[in-house]
Order: structure tokens, then sequence, then C-alpha cells
């Protein structure tokens, strides 16, 4: 017997069973329908920006009742259901098996989310499997010329970037944001893991002073090793003046035409470590990637590989990984520059703007949540510098650097000044039979400056 339910709901019945010439017998015959739910998926993610993104999803079969509702959930945690913590719920006017896209939008840069499709009918809620897709990272702000410039303050101003929750805001008298400085000791400045044979190091020399190459040593950690033996560690030579460079290369290395010296320990992949040591204070001076760690291929970071590239170290590092990570290659994003592989157009030279941080107090790093504030306790007649970066969920390089000059104090201000001064060092100014007297008790007056209300002399 096969019991077909056309609703949701218990069924009872007499059934009559016969045949065979025998007496008939009568059972009851008992059932429930149950209504089954609708299925859906994710077909894709797309058109993804820093705030925006097109859901794609898709209900492939109805259920045993119509559809009353279908949509999207989308949140920060997988697997994110409607009225779940952060979730939001997206419902699209269609009620029928198909495609559909949903255009999300609100989202935070640099952020992973999740989304599922889902579609109701009697039979419940289903979902589709999550799906996940990260937005594009905030831009860098674009900074705008300053306004209400005063002797002692200003308004600093930048347009908004696309996802950004917040600002960081740095002010300075210098615009370098900091004071020259020597380099605290020889590092790395350059890094070619070129194809084949192509491996090439630069090592910078930014202390001030020339320095005796044969007090260093660069070894090479092959493979996650803890140990640079043999003709992995190779004592330098020769003497390197400040400012300038020495190349190292792979001895079968050809691409770099420049001056360059072959050494054995210039025999690395993309997950090699290497290290720069001190010999006379036996200790490393600078160490790329993390020795005793094999990162597999390589180490990565959200713009640059160890593998098949050219890393330039940024100008204003001042300075080596003197310790060796805990884990991975902390560095790797925020000192080197990323170029093509192969690419040996900045190999021996390097530039070097390494220099001591300088800030105006309370503006280093300043979160802001719009897109101006106003710059105060500044000195007249002073030029400023003023950058800000975007915070979403990661934070933007520097923007374009605004320069301002503070407006020199006004006469007005001078004279009161002056006139406590006077009054401190008992100088006496009065006026009697339409003529101002100036008395001092104790020095001889020099010299008078007068104003009148305007601030004119």
């Amino acid at each position: 017997m096969k019991f077909q339910p056309t609703d949701a709901f218990p069924y009872n019945a007499d059934v009559e069973i016969a045949g065979a010439g025998a007496e008939s017998v009568f059972a009851v015959a008992t059932g429930e329908g149950f209504d089954t739910t609708p299925t859906a998926a994710i077909v894709d993610v797309t058109s993804v920006t820093a705030t925006t993104a097109d859901v794609n999803a898709e209900i492939t079969t109805q259920g045993c009742s119509a559809i009353t509702e279908r949509g999207i959930v989308i949140g920060v945690s997988p697997d994110p259901e409607m009225g779940g913590s952060g979730v939001t719920t997206i419902a699209d006017a269609g009620t029928t098996v198909g495609t559909f896209t949903t255009p999300v939008s609100g989202l935070v840069a640099s952020t992973v989310y999740y989304v599922r499709a889902y579609a109701i009918n009697n039979g419940g809620t289903a979902y589709s499997a999550s799906t996940s897709f990260t937005t594009a990272p905030v831009a860098p702000p674009v900074a705008t010329a300053a306004t209400d410039v005063t002797a002692d303050s200003f308004t600093a101003n930048w347009d908004p970037s696309e996802g950004a929750t917040s600002y960081r805001l740095d002010v300075s008298t210098s615009p370098t944001f900091g004071a020259a400085s020597a380099a605290t000791d020889l590092f790395f400045s350059e890094y070619v893991e070129g194809s084949a044979s192509n491996k090439y190091l630069e090592i910078y020399n930014g202390t001030g002073a020339s320095v005796d190459l044969s007090d260093y040593r660069v070894r090479l950690y092959a493979n996650g090793s803890t140990a640079a033996t043999g003709t992995n560690d190779v004592q330098l030579s020769g003497t390197l003046a400040s400012g300038s460079t020495i190349v190292l290369k792979n001895a079968s290395a050809t691409v770099y035409t420049g001056t360059a010296t072959a050494i054995t320990s210039i025999n690395f992949n993309g997950d090699d470590a290497i290290a720069l040591y001190k010999i006379s204070t036996s200790s490393n001076v600078d160490i790329f990637g993390r020795i005793g760690e094999d990162p597999g291929s390589a180490w990565t970071s959200t713009s640059n590989t160890t593998v098949d590239k050219t890393l330039v170290r940024k100008s204003s590092v001042g300075g080596g990984i003197t310790v060796n990570p805990t884990s991975g290659f902390p560095t790797l994003e925020t000192e080197w520059d990323v170029l093509n592989q192969n690419d040996v157009t900045n190999l021996g030279a390097h530039t070097y703007a390494g220099n001591t941080p300088s800030f105006v107090t309370g503006y280093e790093n300043l979160t802001v949540d719009a897109v101006s504030t106003v710059v105060t306790g500044l000195n007249p007649a002073t030029q400023y510098y003023y950058r800000v970066r975007a915070v979403a969920g990661n934070t933007s390089d520097n923007s374009n650097t605004i320069t301002v000059t503070t407006a020199a104090a006004s006469p007005r201000k001078m004279a009161a000044a002056s006139t406590a001064v006077q009054t401190a060092n008992e100088v006496v100014v009065y006026k009697q039979d339409n003529k101002l007297s100036i008395h001092a008790d104790n020095t001889a007056i020099r010299s008078v400056m007068v104003y009148d209300m305007s601030g004119k002399v």
C-alpha cells in the first residue's frame, strides 16, 4: 500500500483487504503528511568593492508548498541565520524557484563576510551552504587644503575613503614627520628572488661612517634550518662607505650588469631565511624571514611574497630586524615594496630617508571620526604638515601631505603682551593733559611702540 499525503496533517482510514475469494478484512491505517522545505544555493559573489557586493543566489526546488519569501543573510561569522547577532537579512521581491541577485551595501573594507541564501515555505526556512568573500581594502584618503587658519590653529581636511570607519591624523613641523637620523647598522636594502639562479642581495650603509665589512657574515638558513654552516655562512671583506651599497649575487646570476660580488650563501629560494651577522657583537643586525621556519614555498603578506619577486626596503626603514620573529615575516608588508621578478632597476643604490618620528603633541595617529578636525595649540608664523590614514578592516597607507603656515600674531596681541611685560617691570603708562606719559621706576626706557585700537602703529 502506498501512502501519498496531499497536505501536512494526520491521516487515518479503514482499508479493505480482499482477494483470492477470501473474506474481506478491514484494517485501520494512519499516517501523517509533512511539508518539505525548499532548497537554496549561493551561485557566486561579484562586483566586490570596499563597501558593496552583488550576491547571486538560486532557489533550486520549491518543496511541498509555495515559497513565501526568499533572500540572503550576511554577517561576519560563519553560517549566519536570520535573527543572529550581527546578521543582516535582505529579502528578495521574488517568491519562485530560480536565480536572483541581491546588491549589498554598507560593508566594512578589508573584512571577511559570510553569506547564505534562504527560502521559506509552510515547511519552514531552508538555508544554503555558507559562502565567504572579502571586501576590498580601504584606500588612502586625499588630504585637502587647511581652512580657518589662525595664529595658533587650523582645520585639517580630507576627502572620505570608501569603507573607512575612522581616520588617523599626524601633524608635524617636519615634512618627513621626523628628524633625520643615521641607521643603527648595516641592513638588507634589496632582495631579488629571480628566475633560475638570478639571486641578489643588497646591503646598505646608512650609519654616517665607513664600515669594515670583514666584521659581517651573510648566513643562509635553508628550508627551515636553525644553523648556517659551510658555504651557507660567508664572511664579507672590504670597506663600505656611508651612503653606499654592496650587491651580492649568486655566481650564476646574469640579469644585473652592475658591480656585484658572488658569494656562495646567495643561493636562496622564497622559503629560506637570511641573516646579516655582526662578528664583533655576536649578534644579527638584520634578518630576512624567520630563522628555523619553512613557510612552504614563500612567506606572504597582503601585497608581498618572497618568491619570484624583487623586494626593496622602504626608504623610511632605519635599521634591520635584530630579533628573530616568533612567527612568520611580520615586517614583510610594512618594510618592503614589491617589484616584478627579475626587476633589478634599483640594485646598486638605495634611497634612505630614515628619521626619528617627530609630531605635534597630541597629533600622532590621532583618531578622528570625521573628515576634518581642528588642530590647536600651535605657534604663530610656523609651517606645519599634516597627513591622514583611513581605517576599516585595514589601515591604509598615508595620504598626500598638506603644508599650512599659521598666521603671524596680531599687533594687538603683541601690544598686549608688551604691556604685560612693562607692568611686570614696573613701567607705568598714563594719560594727562592729552599727553601719553610713560614712566619706568628702575630702568631707562630705550624705545616705545604705540598702537591704536585697530592694531596699527
